[in-house]
């Protein structure tokens, strides 16, 4: 869905469900076309998937059978737009594991493409900038991590970012 078509498509749930979601203390966070319903019981669970199925219904569109989930948030909390939101025992935000592998598969891509050093440390530039509006992170432990065997100029740039 593009981001247009899901502000006209899913304002009127925004509407009912933020509504319905602040008179009984929940969350409901949504961006473009992802979002999250955070609920304390399980009767609450039921009552706002049936209001957003009626939603979805009204404008002819369905939730993506792999990419949902409708449950108890896991022991080590859940992702949600690239980084991965502890649950209440934890109070963690983090990044995804599958966020890591994506820059991870990303950076070797550039690597294989002998793409200039200058191209990947813009490239690795922009990902910390996104990383860091949500998380803190340490450039080596995040290196590390990743695997990646990186250039010694380009290890030298992305220590320097911060």
């Amino acid at each position: 869905m593009s981001p247009l078509l899901g502000a006209i498509y899913l304002n009127s749930m925004d509407e009912r469900i933020g509504e319905y979601c602040k008179k009984r203390g929940l969350v409901y966070v949504r961006f473009m076309d992802d979002w999250v319903i955070l609920c304390k019981t399980r009767h609450q669970l039921r009552a706002v998937v049936r209001l957003m199925n009626q939603c979805l219904d009204e404008v002819k569109q369905t939730k993506h059978p792999f990419k949902t989930y409708i449950g108890r948030i896991k022991e080590n909390g859940f992702d949600f737009l690239g980084y991965r939101i502890g649950n209440s025992k934890t109070n963690r935000l983090g990044i995804a594991w599958k966020t890591w592998m994506n820059h991870r598969d990303k950076l070797t891509q550039l690597y294989e493409q002998n793409t200039c050093s200058n191209r990947i440390a813009k490239y690795i530039k922009h990902w910390l900038i996104w990383v860091k509006s949500g998380v803190e992170i340490e450039i080596e432990e995040t290196v590390c991590l990743l695997g990646v065997k990186v250039k010694t100029d380009l290890l030298y740039f992305a220590f320097f970012l911060e």
